[in-house]
């Protein structure tokens, strides 16, 4: 799967296991399969490793939660949600000794499947058996890790329209509304992009930077990504007609698009993404202010589950 680097003996141990649990991920998934979730867990751990739940709510959200659970002794904290669910855990137990790992139930699941997690609760919940823990690299932005992707610009403005109503419709089909919705409003910007001292400056649609492959529920972004080899991808769409990204965007699904004239793939440790006038900025789904920003590398961050 990857080279990434096993850390001592291929099956750890587990004393105390944590789930966060986000009730409404997937359109309310998280709360119907907390239970079977649970049970899943158990009988992969085994009976010497204490296993306890923690939903999410408006008030303790992930990080709180994941946060606390590594205060309390926690040696492994399981992400039991979508990409949001797992941006929040990585961010409470980033420089903790525990190891995360993900049971995917939420819309996108994207860094899962970068890394060959299966989208069966009870199968992913295996892995705390059969996987490992492998090391993989962190984004940052300002004081936030990210473990996928974060993009600015016309992929930022589709996820808030998801998040704002299309999520009812589910995975994919979710960000195509929204994708064909923003289109019809959205404006080309003037980008500055300096990927280690490489500046390009352009009108463009995005910039994306990419730890894992892909995002909205399956678009490879970066199909050549990995996580762990230190670098994060970049993916430039420069301005083009409405027709012609609409052509050019079921490409992305197969990560074709990349050799598309209009778009540009870069590789680096550090960038900077600056335009006029300012567009959003997404992290992990998440919305998360607008240009300019910093994205920056964190090699071997963490540990994480993987098969």
């Amino acid at each position: 799967m990857s080279s990434a680097h096993h850390e001592g003996g291929d099956r750890p141990r587990y004393r105390k296991a944590v789930i966060v649990l986000n009730p409404v991920a997937g359109r309310g998934r998280g709360l119907r399969s907390a239970e079977s979730v649970e049970r899943a867990v158990r009988l992969a751990l085994g009976p010497t490793c204490s296993v306890s739940r923690r939903l999410t709510s408006p008030e303790e959200g992930a990080e709180e939660l994941a946060r606390q659970a590594v205060r309390e002794g926690a040696d492994l904290i399981i992400a039991a949600g979508g990409d949001g669910t797992l941006h929040g855990v990585v961010n409470g137990v980033a420089g903790a000794p525990a190891t995360v790992a993900q049971i995917p139930l939420g819309t996108g699941n994207d860094f899962a499947r970068a890394v060959g997690i299966p989208t069966r609760p009870a199968e992913a919940a295996g892995l705390l058996a059969s996987g490992h823990a492998a090391l993989v690299d962190l984004g940052r932005l300002g004081n936030q890790l990210f473990i996928n992707a974060a993009g600015c610009g016309f992929d930022a403005a589709v996820a808030e329209r998801v998040n704002r109503g299309f999520r009812s419709l589910g995975g994919p089909s979710a960000y195509i509304a929204a994708v064909i919705a923003t289109l019809l409003s959205y404006r080309a910007t003037v980008m500055t992009i300096t990927v280690d001292g490489q500046r390009v400056e352009r009108r463009a649609m995005l910039c994306a930077v990419a730890n894992g492959t892909g995002y909205g529920g399956g678009m490879r972004l970066a199909p050549e990504a990995r996580w762990d080899d230190g670098m994060l991808d970049v993916c430039i769409v420069a301005e083009c007609s409405r027709i012609e990204f609409l052509r050019a965007f079921p490409q992305v699904f197969r990560g074709a698009h990349t050799h598309h004239p209009k778009v540009q793939m870069l590789r680096g440790k550090r960038m900077t993404v600056e335009s006029d006038p300012p567009v959003g900025v997404l992290v992990d789904g998440e919305i998360a202010g607008t240009t300019p920003v910093v994205f920056e590398t964190v090699p071997s961050a963490l540990r994480f589950v993987v098969p």
